[in-house]
């Protein structure tokens, strides 16, 4: 004869409509909680278009900064490169290539293939005049 199993056992009928009932439970949370901040954004929004002082900002937009795209008036002048920079640039090469480590690879330039098409007739206007 079969063990009697409790109703609330993994696999059981009662179970299975507890995960469910929970997992609909959690759904309706999460769709109360949107509901009601997409309620509580649409009310500020509505408020705030309610102000009468508002309709009509009297405000200027443009900016108040000004461009100058003149040449620089004072002369930049960049001093030589320090010889010593050189030959610590060579030397980290050499070190580099003394040490085995294999350099990053070139990056690799793919073509795209660019197949032309037929440009579409441009539509007949009225009087039978094309517009050019």
């Amino acid at each position: 004869m079969k063990a009697p199993t409790r109703p609330d056992a993994p696999g059981t009928l009662a179970a299975t409509l507890q995960i469910r009932w929970a997992r609909a439970r959690q759904a309706a949370i999460v769709a109360a909680l949107v509901a009601l901040c997409m309620a509580m954004t649409g009310s500020a929004a509505v408020l705030a278009l309610r102000r009468a002082h508002l309709e009509h900002l009297d405000t200027e937009t443009a900016s108040h900064l000004k461009a100058d795209y003149s040449r620089d008036p004072h002369e930049i002048s960049i001093p030589p490169l320090d010889p010593r920079v050189v030959e610590a640039a060579v030397e980290d090469e050499e070190a580099q290539q003394e040490s085995q480590m294999p350099a990053a690879p070139a990056p690799e330039r793919i073509e795209i293939a660019r197949i032309p098409t037929e440009e579409p007739p441009l539509p007949s206007l009225p009087g039978g005049a094309n517009a050019t």
